[in-house]
C-alpha cells in the first residue's frame, strides 16, 4: 500500500502461494534449481537425527528380505540408517524421483501443495502396509511401482494421479525391453541388471530408477532412451532459466515448429524461415489446405 507522499508501506504483504514451487526452487545467481524442501520432507519421514536408532531394529527383522518399505529406506533413507544401497544408485534414484515430481509441476495441471506432496512421498516410500503384513507374508508392490502403477492398492490425490501420466511404462523401446526380460548365462563383462522376474512395466519402471544413464546407452544407444511417458524432452525445461538468449530463440523456434505440425498441411508450408504456418480450419471440409503465416518474433 502507498502512503499519502507515495511512499510504499512494507506491513501489508500479499503472498501468492500458487506462483511457488516446492519440488523445485529457482537459484539464478548460482544457475542452479535446488531440491532442497523436497529432500528435508524426505529426510523428516525417515526420523531425520533419528533415523539410524528408528529403523536400526529392522537389521534383525526376519521378514526384511520381503518388507518392500526396507527396500525403499536403503534407496531414499537418509545416510545413518545403518544398511545403505551403493551410493550411485541412491543418487540416481532420487533425481528420478524429483524428475517426476518437477514433472507433475511443469505440466500446470495440479498445483503441488505441502499436504499432496507429503502424502505422495508416504505412499511411494512406505506403501500401505505395516510390519505384521509382512511378516503375514503379504505380498506388496515395489517403490518402482508405486508411483506410477495406476491399479495399484489405496491409490489416491492429485499428485500420484498426475504421475502415472509419465508411467514409463506406457512407452516401449525394443532393445531396452528385450534386455529387461532376457535371461543370460554369458559369462562376458557384466551388463546392466535385468529383471526376467518382473512384469514388463515393472521391469521398466525399476530400470527407470536404478540404471544409470550409461546402462540406458550402453543398452539402447541414447541415455535419454528410457525416461517419462510423453517426456523425452523434458530437461529442457529446467534448464530454460539458464539459456542464453540465442539459445532461447532457438527453443521457441522448436516449440512453434512442433506447434505447427499439430495440423497437416502440404510440405511447401513449412519451406519458409522465420516464420510459422498455423492451418486455418474451413467450415466446410475441403481438399485445399489454407494456412496463415505468423512471424517468429
Amino acid at each position: 500500500m502507498q502512503g499519502e507522499g507515495g511512499e510504499a508501506n512494507g506491513y501489508i504483504r500479499f503472498v501468492n502461494l500458487n506462483d511457488r514451487s516446492l519440488v523445485g526452487e529457482l537459484y539464478p545467481e548460482a544457475s542452479t534449481i535446488s531440491t532442497r524442501f523436497v529432500e528435508r520432507r524426505v529426510r523428516a519421514l525417515y526420523g531425520g537425527d533419528r533415523a539410524g536408532e528408528i529403523w536400526a531394529p529392522c537389521e534383525g527383522c526376519i521378514a526384511q528380505q520381503r518388507c518392500e518399505a526396507r527396500r525403499a529406506n536403503q534407496v531414499f533413507g537418509p545416510d545413518t540408517l545403518p544398511t545403505l544401497a551403493p551410493e550411485a544408485l541412491r543418487q540416481r534414484a532420487r533425481d528420478r524421483l524429483l524428475e517426476a515430481l518437477q514433472a507433475v509441476h511443469f505440466r500446470g495441471e495440479v498445483h503441488v501443495t505441502t499436504r499432496e506432496l507429503r502424502a505422495a512421498l508416504v505412499y511411494i516410500l512406505f506403501g500401505i502396509h505395516f510390519c505384521d503384513d509382512y511378516h503375514r507374508g503379504t505380498e506388496a508392490l515395489p517403490y518402482w511401482d508405486r508411483p506410477f502403477a495406476p491399479d495399484a492398492p489405496a491409490r489416491q490425490g492429485e499428485v500420484l494421479a498426475e504421475l502415472a501420466r509419465f508411467d514409463p511404462a506406457l512407452e516401449a523401446h525394443p532393445k531396452l525391453d528385450r534386455y529387461l526380460s532376457s535371461v543370460t548365462e554369458d559369462p562376458g563383462p557384466a551388463g546392466p541388471p535385468r529383471y526376467p522376474e518382473l512384469l514388463l512395466a515393472s521391469a521398466r519402471r525399476r530400470a527407470f530408477f536404478e540404471w544409470l544413464e550409461a546402462d540406458i546407452e550402453a543398452v539402447a544407444g541414447s541415455p535419454r532412451a528410457l525416461g517419462l511417458a510423453r517426456g523425452q524432452h523434458l530437461y529442457l525445461f529446467p534448464q530454460l532459466p539458464f539459456l542464453a538468449e540465442s539459445e532461447k530463440a532457438s527453443l521457441c523456434e522448436r516449440l512453434c515448429r512442433g506447434i505447427a505440425r499439430l495440423e497437416n498441411l502440404p510440405p511447401q508450408a513449412y519451406r519458409r524461415s522465420g516464420v510459422v504456418p498455423l492451418r486455418v480450419t474451413t467450415r466446410t471440409p475441403t481438399e485445399t489446405a489454407f494456412w496463415v503465416e505468423k512471424p517468429l518474433e
